[in-house]
């Protein structure tokens, strides 16, 4: 690189290349910031405030990702179901809780209810069509939009039978009850979801 200027910035990539980088994400802004994020900047070069700021900013974008999003877990009331929808109450989603059996459901949306968050209980079986379909209805009815569906149902695994005591029933109802699980409340999902032109769809293998 030739002359002073040039000679200073090869000096300054190599300073920067062994500065401690932020722990932030690079390239990060949060909505309406139109600055350069601090993340960018190497750590020796940013003050507590610069760095806090920058955190913030990191903080409040991500918070804001499941922010009043309409939700729909079939499985809540399980045990993957409930830890799922704790969590997605901690940010703010809205949740439909949809199961089989009403109970653990309750228990599940009052748990959501302590935190702060919103909950509504349905009692829909996921291997039923129609009951799957109209359960959509009536989320999006209520809540404008389907943002994102999770499936987290269990698939009914056999457990503890020997390989050569196992029949082929045993072995084929649970990926046939996963793969039909999946299809009919997905699909549902995504019916939705094209019409409002956005939306997220997740399943979770469990037992």
């Amino acid at each position: 690189i030739a002359g002073e200027e040039g000679q200073f910035s090869r000096r300054q990539q190599l300073d920067d290349r062994n500065e401690p980088q932020s722990r932030y994400p690079r390239g990060r802004l949060a909505e309406g910031d139109g600055q350069q994020p601090v993340a960018h900047l190497p750590a020796s070069r940013q003050t507590p405030t610069d760095d806090l700021a920058a955190w913030n900013r990191y903080t409040r974008m991500n918070e804001s990702l499941l922010h009043n999003k309409s939700t729909i877990i079939y499985g809540a009331g399980g045990g993957i179901g409930s830890g799922v929808a704790l969590e997605f109450a901690r940010q703010g989603a809205r949740l439909f809780l949809a199961g089989r059996t009403r109970e653990p459901l309750e228990r599940v949306a009052a748990q959501v209810q302590a935190l702060g968050g919103r909950a509504e209980v349905a009692v829909v079986d996921a291997l039923d069509e129609g009951a799957i379909e109209r359960h959509a209805d009536s989320v999006l009815a209520a809540a404008g939009a389907i943002d994102v569906s999770i499936n987290v149902i269990a698939r009914g695994d056999v457990q503890g039978i020997p390989l050569v005591e196992m029949s082929g029933e045993d072995l084929l109802a649970p990926v046939v009850t996963g793969l039909r699980t999946n299809f009919l409340t997905a699909r549902a999902a995504a019916r939705r979801m094209a019409r409002q032109g956005s939306g997220v769809i997740l399943t979770v293998t469990s037992g």
